[in-house]
């Protein structure tokens, strides 16, 4: 495996998403994740990833194959969604708040993508709690509709990352948005309307980073 070839593939993902040409978006989108499937060991080398850059160009790439990929699995779509949620957290935690809008999009256009890692999250949080609810589709009714609930105090965080809610100001160039600042203050109206501002924060960022440790288990286990 080679961070080269990784590079690459994320850029011709980039690329085809950045100037609308479909097939070279979902002809490169299939040859990054067979690249960093667990037989290649595909884990290791996004655990290698470091710093803001190149962690945003695989992220990014991640993010456009998990909404726009089609194949009629949407496992697919899964394993990219947390690819890009991983590198994508990993770039923002580097100092990089130019990937948070690109995370942001993601979980704008498929936010069911990351509900496996939610449910692996809330499973560890509530063990036991949930024992007498023998019906394994009670549970798992009982975890989408907790992830319905905290997912937009999960995308509440991610905005505050590159827009500053108290003051409505922007913390980064109005062109690095991919959603209309419409849906961006549906998102803080909904979350603010539930929770005061501390709360609000609080739950998102607790989900953000446990989401992304649990992502990061996995990697090490592949």
């Amino acid at each position: 495996m080679s961070m080269e070839t990784l590079l690459g593939l994320s850029a011709n993902v980039n690329w085809g998403y950045n100037t609308r040409n479909t097939s070279l978006l979902l002809d490169s989108s299939a040859k990054l994740f067979n690249y960093v499937l667990p037989q290649n060991r595909g884990g290791q080398i996004l655990l290698q990833l470091e710093g803001q850059g190149d962690t945003q160009v695989v992220g990014a790439a991640f993010s456009y194959g998990a909404i726009m990929f089609d194949n009629g699995d949407p496992s697919v779509n899964s394993v990219m969604a947390e690819n890009a949620f991983y590198c994508l957290t990993k770039s923002i935690k580097a100092g990089n708040n130019y990937a948070a809008p690109i995370l942001l999009n993601m979980l704008e256009h498929n936010p069911d993508a990351i509900f496996d890692k939610f449910y692996e999250v809330e499973k560890s949080k509530c063990f036991g709690s949930l024992r007498a609810i023998s019906h394994s589709n009670s549970k798992e009714a009982v975890y989408r509709n907790k992830f319905c609930e905290n997912i937009m105090y999960i995308k509440f965080y991610i905005i505050s990352i590159f827009y500053d809610i108290r003051e409505k100001r922007l913390l980064i160039p109005d062109d690095m948005l991919r959603s209309p600042m419409s849906k961006i203050n549906s998102v803080i109206i909904i979350a603010m309307r539930k929770k005061e501002y501390e709360d609000a924060i609080k739950i998102g960022s607790d989900y953000f980073e446990k989401i992304y440790i649990e992502i990061n288990d996995t990697l090490l286990n592949f």
